[in-house]
């Protein structure tokens, strides 16, 4: 990128799942007799990803996140997208309550918050407002459970930056 451009609106997958991953953090993965999943000696802990990896059935749960829509409004410089939050799990019970845990966490933020960014950095979100509730897509994936739903994440573009449309206009 040349050397005046610094960016626009921050990513809200990468926001979303920096949101989400301290509390994922905390959560026990369990297996059938209620004993702890361990990655070698590591405690397993919900996988957070924009895209399934292949092996994604080795890694259970899953928590996707994926920016489907939305669009800026320059004239007030905020940005509202449509972030999904998908769960795959085991049955169709754990994935329905880490679906759930994921959604209480995103509401809370419904009056705002700063999310601090796995590069140490601060992001601050206006809102947070559930566009579409808790679904089941079992045909999906039949072996697994797939539960998604769909949030309205609004972003305000950093103040500071550089004035594009005067930069535009100086270089034609």
């Amino acid at each position: 990128m040349p050397n005046w451009y610094e960016g626009g609106f921050p990513d809200r997958e990468l926001v979303v799942m920096d949101l989400l991953k301290p509390f994922l953090d905390l959560v026990d993965v369990l297996d059938a007799d209620g004993d702890p999943v361990l990655d070698g000696a590591t405690p397993r802990r919900p996988y957070v990803c924009t895209v399934l990896p292949n092996d994604y059935s080795d890694r259970l749960p899953v928590v996707r996140v994926f920016r489907a829509g939305g669009a800026a409004d320059a004239d007030i410089k905020v940005d509202p997208a449509m972030v999904q939050v998908a769960v795959v799990a085991d049955s169709r019970e754990d994935s329905w309550k880490l679906l759930e845990y994921c959604r209480q966490m995103l509401l809370s933020f419904h009056d705002g918050g700063t999310v601090t960014r796995t590069d140490g950095s601060k992001t601050l979100i206006d809102t947070v407002s559930e566009m579409v509730g808790p679904a089941q897509f079992a045909e999906l994936n039949p072996e697994k459970r797939f539960t998604q739903l769909n949030f309205r994440v609004t972003c305000r573009k950093p103040r500071g930056g550089p004035d594009y449309q005067k930069i535009r206009e100086s270089l034609t």
